[in-house]
């Protein structure tokens, strides 16, 4: 059973059509030893697939955000001279 969190989580059968090609691929991979069954070499697939695609969602937030909201310059160099102001405090503190 598969584990998430290092807790067993059910899973489910899906059906998945491969050309020949594709499968002798897959199978030359897990028989490499980069997997240890075609079911795990397609977990893995899917799991990266999903964690891109939510990389990808979240970049594109930002890119909406700085488009709709774009940064004041002033403000911007104010918040810089802050941070650099606090950094220095930090490192002269005991």
């Amino acid at each position: 059973m598969p584990r998430l969190y290092g807790q067993a989580v059910a899973s489910i059968e899906v059906r998945v059509e491969l050309s020949d090609d594709e499968l002798a691929a897959l199978d030359d991979v897990v028989s490499s030893g980069a997997f240890s069954s075609r079911s795990e070499a397609f977990q893995q697939a899917v799991a990266s697939f999903l964690r891109r695609r939510s990389s990808a969602g979240i970049a594109a937030s930002y890119r909406r955000a700085y488009r709709d909201f774009p940064e004041d310059e002033r403000l911007a160099g104010l918040g810089l001279r802050l941070l650099g102001d606090r950094l220095r405090e930090e490192r002269t503190e005991p």
